[in-house]
């Protein structure tokens, strides 16, 4: 293994297990970023990325208020959540009764 590794343990995650987290040191990640620079990914490999990446971003959410008929648009169930002032369990709730 090249560099420093630190383990930091932390809270159980959404899965209730304990999450360990592998910290490296910033010369470990200059050399591993050396390796990798170069590399070409395949068409299949992008792809992959891709959506990982659109799962990540998260899908945007419209709201709107049924008393003002105000429609409101957020990029993501927690913007949107934090906005509100309401949990995202509660806004996915409602976007699943439709």
């Amino acid at each position: 293994m090249m560099g420093n590794y630190h383990v930091r343990f932390g809270k159980e995650g959404r899965t209730g297990k304990r999450c360990v987290a592998l910290v490296q040191s910033e010369d470990t990640k200059k050399k591993l970023s050396l390796i990798k620079k170069g590399n070409k990914l395949s068409e299949k490999t992008r792809a992959k990325l891709s959506l990982i990446g659109i799962k990540r971003e998260g899908v945007s959410v419209e709201v709107k208020n049924i008393n003002s008929g105000e429609i409101k648009q957020y990029l993501s169930l927690t913007s949107a959540s934090l906005d509100l002032g309401v949990s995202r369990t509660a806004i996915r709730k409602a976007i699943e009764k439709k």
